[in-house]
């Protein structure tokens, strides 16, 4: 693991964002050590069931129990710059009751989730960059997988 996080530095990596859940613990410790920047991501993927999840109040408590125990076990890595509420999971009622947790437990880093740049909450084309409600689940644009044109769009 620290010849991986060594060649990510020799070649000029800053950042990476843990995928699909948090890492072992050393990873984060060679990253405090070697200068290398987390967005730790919570283990929240619902592939099958993209938004119903996310938005089924049934579940508001298994999102916020995986994003909490990420973020207590976490907090005290200077490497991790970001927090991430998952990874193709819809976006949903259930990400924004998560985000506003991280933001009054930490307000000192930034909560990201890319699926909150999507169109009305969902896994379509195109990235919607001027949602009113985007604000409510991530702090940073980051869409997933975006369209060349999509990135042109965002240069101008």
């Amino acid at each position: 693991m620290k010849k991986d996080v060594e060649l990510m530095k020799q070649y000029n990596f800053n950042a990476v964002r843990t995928s699909h859940y948090p890492n072992d613990p050393t990873f984060y410790d060679l990253c405090d050590e070697l200068g290398l920047y987390v967005i730790d991501e919570a283990n929240i993927e619902t592939h099958a069931n993209y938004d119903a999840v996310s938005r089924d109040g049934r579940y508001a408590t298994a999102f916020l129990d995986r994003v909490r125990r990420m973020v207590i076990r976490d907090q005290n890595h200077p490497c991790i710059i970001g927090w991430s509420l998952g990874n193709e999971a819809g976006c949903g009622e259930n990400h924004g009751c998560s985000a506003g947790w991280v933001r009054s437990y930490d307000p000192s880093r930034f909560v990201q989730y890319e699926g909150a740049v999507r169109e009305k909450w969902g896994q379509v084309w195109p990235s919607n960059y001027t949602r009113r409600d985007n604000f409510l689940m991530t702090d940073v644009i980051c869409p997933m997988y975006p369209t060349l044109e999509d990135m042109e769009h965002w240069l101008e």
